[in-house]
Order: structure tokens, then sequence, then C-alpha cells
């Protein structure tokens, strides 16, 4: 009798361990987007201290993907991520290049961007932009980081993509740096 009562009380423990565990995950999903609709509702870019849409079109792609990837907590971040984007300003119509939004950033900029302590997380084959950026700043914002970066991810600097499709990588590669 002692043991199959011990036995239905650790069954009890167990399920509400993972009741818990599920409401625990419920919530942190409930903040993130809180947390993202009063982003979007500000309409203001910390890292660029501007009202989103004065941040500059080169700019404004790798800031609000920036700027979302941080307040993302749960992988593989929000399902409605390109509309958010949009919402924020982030033009599907417009074209940007890796080399003209890395470039577009100051140097500061970037570097809060991709902290030196993230730069082990980053890869030319997972983070293509991410690894512009590094490259950027291995050279302190000079021109040239470009030559290698071709070399080692397969890809052209010059290459333009939407500027929301750009956003969206941006996105998916900081959160992958944070979070993976």
């Amino acid at each position: 009798m002692a043991q199959e009562l011990n036995k239905a009380l650790q069954d009890v423990v167990s399920r509400q361990k993972l009741f818990e565990a599920a409401v625990q995950g419920y919530i942190k999903v409930q903040d993130e987007e809180l947390d993202v609709l009063w982003w979007l509702h500000g309409g203001y870019s910390e890292l660029a201290n501007l009202p989103f849409g004065e941040v500059s079109s080169a700019q404004r792609p790798l800031v609000l993907a920036a700027e979302l990837s941080e307040l993302a907590t749960v992988l593989p971040g929000p399902p409605s991520l390109a509309a958010l984007l949009t919402r924020a300003g982030v033009e599907s119509s417009a074209m940007v290049s890796v080399e003209v939004a890395v470039n577009a950033l100051p140097l500061s900029l970037l570097h809060t961007l991709l902290p030196e302590s993230d730069h082990p997380k980053v890869s030319p084959a997972t983070t293509p932009i991410l690894e512009a950026v590094r490259r950027r700043l291995e050279i302190d914002g000079q021109d040239g980081w470009t030559v290698g970066w071709d070399s080692v991810t397969g890809l052209a600097h010059k290459q333009e993509l939407s500027a929301l499709k750009f956003a969206q990588s941006a996105f998916l590669e900081l959160l992958l740096v944070r979070l993976g």
C-alpha cells in the first residue's frame, strides 16, 4: 500500500512539473508578444535614436531586425516576423545589399549589434550577415572586408535582395547567435 501511494504521489508531482513548465512557456511567449507590440506602438529605434521612419533606408533592415531580435525570447521567433518588420517600416519593395547595409552603420552601432563576446558564435555558413559585421569590425570599419567575405560565404556582397528578406535573415542570425 505504501509503495502504491508513493507511486501515485510521484505521478502527481511529475504531472504538476509538466503543467508548470507549460504555463511558464506560455507566459514567456505572452511577455514576448507584449514587448514586441509596445516596441511597434512606440515606433522608436533605441539603437538609431530615431523614430522608425527617420532611420535611413540603408540602416533600417539591420537596425530594426536587431531591435526586434532583442525582444524575442523563444526560438524561432514570432511567426509573423515579416508583418512585424513591415509594420516597423522595412519595405519589401526596397532593395539592399550586404555591403550597403553593413557599411551604412557606424562602428559604435556595429559593436552594439555584435559584441566581441559573440564573435566566436558567428559562422560564414550559418550567419553570413553577422560574418560581414564581424569582418568590418575586425578592420575598424575600413573598406576591404568584402574581399574575404565573398570567398568564405560563397555569396556576392553587391547582390541585392529585398530589404524585408534581408531584415528577416538578419533577425534569424541574431536570434541564433543569442539564443542558439
